[in-house]
């Protein structure tokens, strides 16, 4: 028994994922998909000496997280990626690890939907997702380019999904900050924030996206578990609309705890306003029993 094909490691289970096997001469061939050693999925095949199967569809279901409760900045949380191992008739494949995102394989940078100027309101805290590879630093600047607020630089020898938490009440005396990626020395990347006062009856969302990151949002109108946005520009309404599709959404008001709820899809839209819009989202809590 030889399995003669794998995924490349930090592949996108959004795309394909191939493995292939040639089988000895037995009537019946057994393969199993594992994810952490349990398995999820088994695929029997008969009279059978060589075939090919993609996992992306069998694994994609079973990625399933809550942000962390945890005041850390920059951290990695393992269970936001799959380690996949594949077993035809007790052959084993190594172990891959792999990710959700749209971008392709060789992406290095902020994963995101958003756009790169956005709003904070104090007490709010927001997340931004990284993939990098070698000597990665990332920096906070107050106010002005080269007021250097933090300031972290790693190195990795292997591809890596990191996560940082951005909270402005850390640094209360600055109202504007640029977020900065480098990679071995070359800006990559830069995320403006501006902060404004918070909301007294905001709602804030968190969804997974198609771009790989938990994005978040403060809806400053909250009328019986409908919540309506600002009028903003065509970029954020875009990114808003992925919470009809999200896998997963979460309200939280402190981003520490959060809360699983389910977006309510017919009763969610966007509203047009002559060029403006806002979006509306329904949700209710999370049914765990469905």
């Amino acid at each position: 028994m030889i399995i003669s094909l794998l995924p490349p490691f930090y592949a996108s289970m959004q795309g394909e994922l191939p493995y292939r096997f040639t089988a000895n001469s037995e009537p019946e061939t057994v393969l199993s998909v594992l994810k952490d050693d349990t398995v999820i999925a088994s695929k029997r095949y008969y009279d059978t000496y060589a075939a090919q199967i993609d996992v992306a569809p069998i694994i994609r279901k079973h990625l399933r997280f809550a942000p962390p409760q945890s005041t850390e900045m920059l951290y990695e949380q393992t269970d936001r990626r799959l380690a996949i191992t594949v077993a035809v008739d007790g052959t084993t494949s190594e172990t891959r690890c792999f990710i959700s995102t749209s971008r392709p394989r060789n992406f290095t940078g902020f994963l995101t939907s958003m756009p790169w100027k956005r709003i904070i309101r104090r007490g709010d805290v927001d997340e931004l997702t990284l993939l990098s590879i070698g000597t990665l630093q990332f920096s906070i600047h107050g106010s002005q380019l080269g007021n250097v607020l933090y300031s972290e630089t790693r190195t990795e020898t292997n591809k890596k999904q990191l996560h940082f938490r951005f909270n402005p009440e850390q640094f209360p005396d600055y109202t504007r900050f640029y977020v900065q990626l480098y990679e071995d020395e070359e800006l990559i990347d830069q995320i403006e924030y501006v902060v404004a006062e918070p909301l007294p009856n905001g709602c804030r969302l968190a969804w997974r996206t198609d771009a790989g990151s938990v994005e978040h949002y403060t809806f400053p109108i909250s009328r019986d578990n409908v919540l309506i946005s600002a009028f903003e520009p065509k970029g954020m309404i875009e990114a808003l609309r992925e919470l009809t599709d999200a896998p997963q959404v979460w309200r939280t008001s402190d981003g520490v705890t959060y809360e699983e709820v389910e977006v309510v899809r017919d009763k969610s839209k966007v509203v047009r306003h002559g060029s403006l819009s806002c979006m509306e989202v329904a949700f209710r809590p999370k049914n765990t029993l469905r």
